[in-house]
């Protein structure tokens, strides 16, 4: 299945406060590799950080799960 998500915002500045403390410390953990957080969805099963490297995506749940594969669509 796959989530289409829209980037309305490319230039908002996302705030990190925004994230619980399970998502700020997996997001440290990519963050490191050169990842970036691009917005925070709110869906049925929580708020998801979606994060990226160039063309690589990356999305972290409320529980600080990191899917380092998602399969997610962006349109632009």
């Amino acid at each position: 299945m796959t989530t289409t998500i829209e980037r309305r915002f490319a230039a908002q500045q996302v705030s990190l406060d925004r994230l619980n403390v399970a998502q700020r410390s997996a997001f440290s953990e990519i963050a490191a590799s050169g990842y970036g957080l691009l917005f925070i969805r709110s869906t049925s099963g929580g708020k998801v950080a979606i994060c990226s490297s160039g063309q690589s995506f990356a999305t972290i749940d409320e529980a600080g799960q990191l899917n380092t594969c998602p399969d997610i669509d962006l349109r632009r």
